[in-house]
């Protein structure tokens, strides 16, 4: 009975969010969700000219203003200085539209626009009686929404692990607020007949969101012919609102279809038909204001992996292609798509760089598509996995949560507790965990694993960086993805690196599966090298190739040499201990390593005991119990205060092993 008693005359609610539709559908979502359970007496938004919101938000009959706003991450620092001067100018804007409209509650769905309504609206709070709700659909936020947390009431999250990168702990868990058209039954047959296809055609809708996506719109348009073989197919081509300068969207990609012969292409307005032997087998619109009838309608959905689009499609369980964008703040288009795919909910495509320039490989883009239409039994799945994947309970949550905080009953909201950290942050914050899990990936799932897929794609961004730190990430993930075509450039920039750079340089050719001249060079730069660990590296990737490395007797003695050197690191000396085994008869071996026997470093100990269990496995060595009697004469005990002397142990296990053998 209090909100009835607090807002008898109705409530007004200020929206803002845009630059794209992935902002813009969320905010008048969520308007639709309050609408249908409170009394609204006025309603504005606070957009930009000329983006996604001056499309959509007449279209639902709310007042649409405008600010000025500009993206922050990314500039350099003159840019960045004009950027927040012009953020600044939309504060001052917000602050006059907020004193005028009076609202009751502010929602902010995210974009650039969004932070100097939501600045202003906490600079005003203490004058003004509101709520402020900030809408974060992104796993991982931009960082002008993660400042704007901070200014926020309660913040409504897509994802239970955005939590661990949003700035606030006031975030509520609600899923997507998809609109009212996504949350009713439907039958895939009816909403084709009703956009006038038959029901034996297959419906591929292809979308870049509001502005369009370029990458998505060359490949398409580059592979109009290996479409048009496809039987009783009808490819729906949302190409997007992008006129800028450089890039026209629709125009670019009509130039691109007509250039194609063989087909027939008609052009009306601001839509482009396809046409192969007078059939329609492609339809090409600049803007689908009407787009959830052809999603309904659609048997395939091939989209970015914004959260708007993910969301859309798990609730309206589609078989989808997402080609996320690259190279977006925290890779979050490219990691919501990782998360969906994880779970069986949908295909990935990832976009490359090549020659400086974001691209989508043409063949595996027909192959996936031809792949997933041929397969019905496939796309059945994906359909399946993506609806159970929807969440569900989403409007219950942010009526309940808006009423609680328009009632002062904040401290009554039930915000989520504890920190739910991503996989992928797990990897990226112990860069090591993601190595070693690459590196245990088969061989023959290497090319269809998601993060082995993904990471892949990195690699390039990671070497072409000024920062070593990076470079370094760069050089294990070749190692550890074992990519062959990747190690000649390593071999080329050897001397350039640092230190720890050039080790592990090393340690990535000594993963590989195959053996290349350049190995050989790089181990003989490895054991002159000042640091000694790209001594021991050398060492160690020789050992990993010494049949293909035993004709080169510059190496193998620099190896010998390095045992008898007065001030080497014993780290280095026990490498080249094992490599003796290797490199020397069983006589030479023992009457080279005899003075070991009882040296006082017990690592040095060990070395001889690998060194002859590496022979074993070689077998290297043949006379047995001549190394039997050698290492009985050695010392077994250690300096280390442990109950457990590993030496010993391997004492015995190496004896072990070696009368297995003589038997």
């Amino acid at each position: 009975m209090a909100f009835e008693r607090n807002f008898k005359r109705g409530i007004n609610i200020l929206l803002t969010g845009g630059g794209t539709g992935g902002h813009v559908i969320p905010c008048v979502a969520i308007y639709e969700i309050l609408k249908e359970n409170f009394n609204i007496r006025k309603a504005l938004y606070l957009g930009l000219k000329g983006k996604a919101e001056d499309y959509i938000v007449p279209s639902y009959n709310i007042p649409l203003h405008y600010i000025n706003s500009s993206p922050f991450a990314g500039f350099s620092f003159f840019k960045k200085i004009r950027a927040l001067l012009k953020i600044s100018r939309g504060v001052f804007e917000s602050m006059l539209e907020i004193i005028r409209f009076k609202p009751n509650l502010i929602v902010a769905a995210g974009g650039y626009v969004s932070a100097p309504v939501v600045v202003a609206g906490f600079l005003l709070k203490p004058f003004f009686k509101y709520s402020i709700v900030l809408d974060e659909q992104n796993l991982v936020p931009g960082l002008l929404n993660k400042v704007a947390s901070l200014f926020a009431d309660t913040v409504f999250v897509n994802f239970k692990e955005s939590v661990y990168f949003i700035w606030s702990n006031h975030c509520v868990y609600t899923g997507y607020p998809v609109r009212k058209e996504y949350r009713v039954d439907y039958s895939v047959e009816e909403e084709k007949r009703k956009l006038g296809f038959k029901e034996k055609e297959k419906i591929v809708l292809i979308t870049g969101g509001s502005i369009g996506a370029r990458t998505i719109n060359k490949v398409v348009a580059n592979s109009i012919e290996n479409l048009a073989e496809f039987k009783d197919t009808v490819f729906v081509h949302s190409i997007g609102l992008n006129s800028s300068k450089d890039y026209n969207a629709f125009e670019d990609t009509v130039k691109i279809l007509q250039s194609k012969g063989g087909l027939k292409f008609e052009v009306e307005g601001e839509i482009i038909r396809g046409f192969k032997e007078e059939k329609l087998f492609y339809i090409g619109m600049r803007f689908i204001r009407n787009i959830f009838e052809y999603q309904k309608a659609s048997d395939l959905i091939v989209s970015r992996a914004g959260a708007g689009a993910i969301s859309e499609i798990l609730a309206l369980s589609k078989a989808a292609l997402l080609i996320p964008k690259r190279g977006l703040p925290g890779d979050h288009q490219e990691l919501n798509a990782i998360g969906i795919a994880e779970k069986g909910g949908c295909e990935v495509l990832f976009e490359r760089r090549i020659d400086g320039e974001d691209c989508i490989d043409k063949n595996e883009f027909v192959s996936t598509v031809s792949e997933l239409l041929a397969r019905d039994e496939v796309r059945k799945k994906l359909s399946r996995k993506a609806g159970v994947l929807f969440y569900d309970k989403t409007e219950e949550v942010i009526v309940d949560t808006v009423r609680r905080l328009l009632n002062g009953e904040k401290e009554e909201i039930n915000f989520l507790s504890g920190v739910y950290e991503p996989e992928f942050v797990k990897f990226q914050r112990y860069f090591d965990n993601l190595v070693h899990y690459l590196d245990a990936i088969p061989e023959k799932e290497r090319s269809t694993n998601l993060y082995a897929r993904f990471y892949s794609l990195k690699i390039d961004e990671y070497l072409g960086s000024q920062d070593f730190m990076v470079v370094n990430r760069g050089i294990k993930l070749i190692g550890s993805l074992r990519l062959n075509d990747r190690y000649e450039y390593l071999y080329r920039h050897f001397d350039s690196f640092k230190g720890f750079l050039r080790r592990n340089v090393l340690i990535a050719f000594k993963k590989s599966d195959n053996f290349y001249e350049f190995f050989a060079e790089t181990v003989k730069k490895g054991l002159q090298d000042s640091y000694f660990e790209v001594r021991r590296e050398a060492i160690s990737l020789f050992i990993r190739f010494f049949r293909e490395m035993s004709c080169f007797d510059e190496i193998k003695e620099k190896i010998l040499e390095k045992i008898y050197e007065r001030f080497e690191s014993f780290e280095v000396i026990c490498e080249a201990i094992k490599a003796s085994a290797l490199i020397l008869d069983e006589d030479r071996f023992i009457s080279l390593n005899r003075r070991f026997l009882t040296h006082r470093n017990v690592r040095i100990r060990e070395a001889i005991l690998d060194a002859v269990r590496l022979a074993m496995k070689f077998s290297s060595f043949e006379d047995v119990e001549k190394l039997s009697v050698f290492l009985k004469k050695m010392l077994i005990t250690t300096s280390e205060f442990k109950p457990v002397f590993s030496v010993r142990q391997k004492y015995f296990d190496t004896l072990k092993a070696l009368e297995g053998k003589n038997d």
